[in-house]
């Protein structure tokens, strides 16, 4: 049986860089009512290398890994680049812009799930890809029929 290719995607986001912190508080309310837009809900603790370097690590068959994010570059090519040079080519980072093509008047977007429905739209993405959080990772070594 001939495998089709499948692809990764990761949403990922750091909340402690000060050009996300400033376009957020421009959406919040003035009154502090914050409950959705907690600091702990967007924090980063750069568990989007121990993601990236799981599936590369467990997951070799993966076709590209995308990582989408609003303006920013996470810090994995480092860790990739000691780990695993080889498949450093896998990684492609998608802004948010590319993903709502047609629909930047709508951005900037901090739910989660309204990103997640416009994933499909990332260019050059596998028909077949998984959907993996940025604190999702890998624990031991999968097949392409998982």
């Amino acid at each position: 049986m001939q495998q089709q290719p499948i692809d990764a995607v990761i949403t990922w986001v750091d909340g402690a860089d000060p050009a996300h912190r400033a376009k957020m508080a421009e959406y919040l309310p003035k009154s502090g009512a914050t409950r959705g837009a907690d600091p702990t809900r967007f924090a980063s603790v750069d568990e989007i290398i121990y993601c990236v370097l799981s599936i590369m690590k467990y997951a070799p068959y993966f076709n590209k890994i995308y990582i989408v994010t609003d303006a920013q570059t996470p810090p994995v090519f480092e860790a990739v680049m000691r780990e695993f040079p080889d498949q450093l080519k896998k990684i492609i980072i998608i802004d948010h812009t590319r993903i709502f093509y047609s629909f930047e008047k709508y951005l900037p977007i901090f739910n989660s799930i309204s990103i997640e429905t416009a994933l499909h739209r990332i260019p050059g993405l596998n028909e077949h890809f998984v959907y993996f959080n940025d604190d999702v990772f890998l624990i031991r070594p999968t097949l392409f029929e998982d």
